[in-house]
């Protein structure tokens, strides 16, 4: 008996050398994951019939989980397994990190129809500012806060487009809520600090830089601000 954690998509040509293996030792019992990309989308070697190949899907509660691939046998789990809408969305941010960011868009929007969720709105809004599209990239960080307003990153984007934007007292606003959610965020903490600075405050400026260089020395460019704020207000 054998068990393989493992699953790949794709053709079932491209495999045929794992088919092989299996199909030769007919004197031992294969046991291979079914996958959690759903029951639609066969995955390898668990979609091979086989006779000693036995898939193993996933049920919850006594019904076949709905991220389950097709399988022999369906074991329970409450262990939170990957599901169809968490694929897309990892799909669409391994495209963006590709550079691919009409393929991303297209993922992020499958997993949009999977299941509304902030991340993907979230994503998708960072590839608006990156295409210089602010208000539609503010229209879905937003929608995102509607899903989940205790996130501080979706807070700090917004503020960093409004700060884009010249906007600075609603970015001060908007750096405020992120560093409420998690007083930790160090880039709303750093982003705040040159906020303060368009607005003619740099007092307070130069105080969050200090605080934040007693957190991190190493954040870029912070001692070289912290060191020309000092010498700029000594001056004044």
């Amino acid at each position: 008996m054998i068990n393989l954690s493992l699953g790949f998509r794709g053709k079932p040509a491209s495999y045929e050398s794992l088919y092989d293996s299996i199909a030769r030792h007919r004197d031992i019992f294969f046991f291979a994951a079914a996958g959690n990309c759903g029951p639609k989308i066969n995955v390898y070697p668990a979609a091979f019939d086989l006779p000693n190949l036995i898939s193993l899907g996933s049920s919850i509660a006594g019904e076949i989980a709905s991220y389950s691939g097709q399988a022999s046998v369906y074991g329970p789990s409450d262990i939170r397994l990957y599901e169809q809408w968490e694929y897309h969305l990892n799909r669409g941010n391994q495209a963006a990190q590709s550079k691919n960011y009409i393929l991303a868009r297209e993922e992020y929007l499958s997993s949009l129809l999977q299941r509304e969720n902030w991340q993907a709105y979230f994503q998708d809004a960072a590839l608006d500012v990156h295409a210089g599209e602010l208000e539609n990239g503010i229209r879905k960080l937003e929608t995102a806060l509607q899903l989940e307003s205790e996130v501080a990153a979706i807070w700090s984007q917004l503020g960093a487009i409004r700060y884009m934007q010249g906007r600075y007292e609603e970015s001060e606003s908007l750096f405020r809520k992120a560093l409420e959610k998690d007083p930790n965020e160090q880039m709303s903490a750093f982003n705040l600090g040159l906020t303060l600075g368009n607005l003619s405050r740099p007092n307070e400026a130069l105080v969050l830089f200090q605080n934040l260089y007693q957190l991190n020395p190493e954040y870029p460019r912070l001692q070289e601000i912290v060191t020309e704020l000092s010498g700029y207000l000594r001056e004044g």
